[in-house]
């Protein structure tokens, strides 16, 4: 038999693109269903930051990560579900530190569950 070959798609390697923002305050990221790292890297401390993950759609995968690391403080980050998602927890405004003593960026989890091929549920998992 010849060799077999198969099209798997980043996302559900656990593999993705990795966006480096700098935003200002008061700015809006949108990620997109291929995303898997968001370095948000502004040049200080930012007072409103809002996220937004990506709107269900059949190309996003059960189990797919989604990380999000800050290298300065922002006050007040809103993350939105992205259209037919939604939060597993109804925490969606929080802030983003950087520890004091060792200067390391704040990060933090999400992993998604489909529930449809137009709906799924974001869980932080750290």
């Amino acid at each position: 038999a010849s060799p077999q070959t198969v099209k798997v798609a980043l996302p559900s390697l656990g593999l993705g693109t990795l966006t480096v923002s700098v935003p200002l305050s008061g700015d809006t990221i949108t990620l997109t269903s291929t995303s898997r790292q968001l370095i948000v890297n502004p040049a200080g401390t930012i007072g409103a930051l809002t996220v937004n993950f990506p709107a269900a759609a059949a190309s996003m995968y059960n189990g797919q990560r989604i990380g999000i690391c800050g290298t300065q403080i922002v006050t007040g980050l809103t993350l939105g579900a992205g259209t037919g998602n939604t939060f597993g927890s109804t925490v969606t405004s929080q802030a983003m530190l950087v520890p004091v003593v060792t200067g390391a960026a704040s990060c933090m989890e999400w992993i998604y569950s489909k529930t449809s091929a137009s709906a799924g549920v974001w869980y932080r998992t750290q």
